[in-house]
Order: structure tokens, then sequence, then C-alpha cells
């Protein structure tokens, strides 16, 4: 049911608790989860935002009782009432726009870095009376993104009396979602992990020929491991495939480096000094 009604978000539902559901009334139990702030001062985790939100969601939709919004509305809503993502913690804006979207509840939060690890916030409101029912909190480690949202996502259906062992398995290697496989690349690029990255990315372009961060993860990840040729391969074809893209100020920079890497190395076989 994900992407398919507007609604509330999986983190409001754990929160809320099956009494607040029934509320509510029955049937399906549409669900909101707004893009997550980035608290962790690291503008290449922005992306984390929108793809910790899309794997939440995707893990919730698991369940035939849930439908979650899908992202695309939520963010023609925020902008129509030019609302911005810190505003979504103020109960009455989270209500505004979960009333507007017609849904029963909203999960709205942010990310940080502790000790390594992402550590995870979701606030959930309730929108019938604009008030915040729970908070919570998890961490993993930054290649464990798609079992923190597995957490989070049990926690909610365990609020909504749902047994998560008789809920389809939540694999993302099988997902068609390429936002999915992007974030676990992500993940595991933050990790080091940069072959296992390398594939995710790919697996992202392959599903999404346009994903421009997953181009530039993809060009990151041979830069990590000095491959600087494969980088900027990768690169020139981001700024030539998505010429609008918002990062383009980070990939030039990231393609001069490897030019910069290029002509040195060059310059070291020439004279017979070994490269890096």
């Amino acid at each position: 049911a994900w992407a398919a009604q507007p609604g509330k978000s999986p983190a409001v539902a754990a929160a809320a608790g099956l009494d607040t559901l029934h509320a509510h009334g029955g049937g399906l139990f549409t669900l909101v989860v707004t893009p997550l702030i980035n608290s962790t001062g690291k503008t290449d985790l922005d992306s984390l935002s929108e793809g910790l939100a899309d794997m939440l969601a995707v893990a919730l939709s698991r369940t035939k009782d849930i439908a979650v919004v899908d992202r695309e509305h939520l963010s023609k809503v925020l902008a129509e009432q030019r609302i911005a993502l810190l505003g979504m913690a103020e109960p009455g804006t989270a209500a505004r726009v979960g009333n507007i979207l017609g849904a029963k509840a909203l999960v709205t939060g942010g990310f940080t870095l502790i000790d390594g690890k992402i550590s995870v916030n979701a606030h959930v409101f309730d929108v019938a009376t604009a008030t915040l029912l729970k908070s919570e909190s998890m961490q993993e480690d930054m290649s464990e993104l798609p079992k923190l949202c597995e957490r989070l996502s049990v926690a909610v259906l365990q609020n909504l009396n749902l047994e998560a062992e008789a809920l389809p398995k939540f694999d993302v290697d099988d997902s068609p979602v390429a936002n999915l496989h992007f974030i676990r690349g992500l993940g595991l690029y933050h990790s080091g992990q940069y072959d296992r990255a390398i594939g995710q990315f790919t697996t992202t372009l392959e599903l999404d020929g346009k994903h421009g961060d997953a181009r530039l993860g993809y060009a990151r990840s041979y830069h990590a491991k000095k491959e600087f040729g494969h980088a900027k391969v990768e690169l020139e074809k981001l700024l030539k495939d998505v010429p609008d893209y918002a990062r383009a100020g980070e990939a030039r920079k990231l393609l001069k480096k490897c030019d910069a890497k290029l002509k040195e190395s060059e310059r070291n076989l020439l004279s017979g000094i070994p490269s890096d």
C-alpha cells in the first residue's frame, strides 16, 4: 500500500499504540513519514534525510493494515504550505500537515552521529489532538541502516499488536525501490566497505539511471579506493546526464581532485616515482 494513499507515518503508529488507532476508527491506518533532519553537520549525509524515511515506510508497508503516504504528495503539501522540516517538530504544524493529507498520525524526527554510529530519533504526533504521543531513539552502525529501520518498524508493528514474524521478510536486496539500495550503499560507504557500497550503488543505477546521489556515491567509492580514473568517468557522466543535479558543486570539486591525482600519477610514472 506504500505510495498509494495519503496518511500517516510508521513511527507515529508505533508511538500512538493500539488504543489510539482504534479511537481513530477501523480499516487501513494510513501514515505519514516525513524526511528526517540531518543534524550530523555532514552535508554528504543529506540524502539520508529522505532515504531513511523511504526505508522505514517500505518496512512498515509489509502489513496490509497500514498504508503509507507517498513522499511526492507530502513534498507537494510542504511546498504549498511553505513549511520547512524544522517546523514539523511543532505539534500544531504537524497536525495541520496531517489534516491536509487526511492522516491520523504523523512521524518526524532527525538523525545524528554518536561514537561513529547513526542515532535516529522519531517523534510521533496525533493529528486529531495535535499532541506528541511518543519519542523514540535507536542507534546502529552505518553499515546496518536497513537493520535500524527494521527495528523501528518492528516497534511500530508491536504497538499495533501485529506479529512481526508473520510479515514478509524485509530484504533490501530483493527490493525494486532504488532509494533503498542507495541508502544501504551510503551506509556501507561511510563504514569503509567500498566494494559492497559500489554493488548497492550499481543496483540503484540499474533501477534509476538518473539517480544523481547514487552516481556521486559510486564515484566517491572509487575515489576512496584510489581508482581515480574510474571515479572521473562516473563524475563526468553525472554532470552530463543530470545537468540540474543539486550537488553538482560537490561533484565538480571531486572531479578536480581526481584530475589532480591522475596528473600526479602521470608525472610520477614519467619520472619513475611509484604512485600512492
